[in-house]
C-alpha cells in the first residue's frame, strides 16, 4: 500500500489476478472500496449492501 497523490492505493489479490484499488473503485461489478486507512481497507458486497473489513498490514516507517 501507497500514499499516492493525497490518496491510499492498496495492492488485492484473487487467483491470478491483482488489482490496484483506491477509495471509491468498483471491483468486478460486486464490490466497492469503501475506505483504505492501514492497517484495514473496507469493502462493500453491492449486491446484499453489506460492508467487510480486511486487514491489509501497517505502514512501514
Amino acid at each position: 500500500m501507497k500514499l499516492e497523490a493525497g490518496q491510499w492505493e492498496a495492492h488485492l489479490g484473487r487467483g491470478e489476478e491483482v488489482f490496484i484499488v483506491r477509495e471509491g473503485m468498483t471491483l468486478t461489478g460486486l464490490y466497492q472500496v469503501q475506505e483504505i486507512r492501514p492497517p484495514t481497507l473496507t469493502l462493500l458486497y453491492l449486491p446484499l449492501q453489506q460492508s467487510q473489513t480486511i486487514p491489509i498490514g501497517e505502514l512501514s516507517s
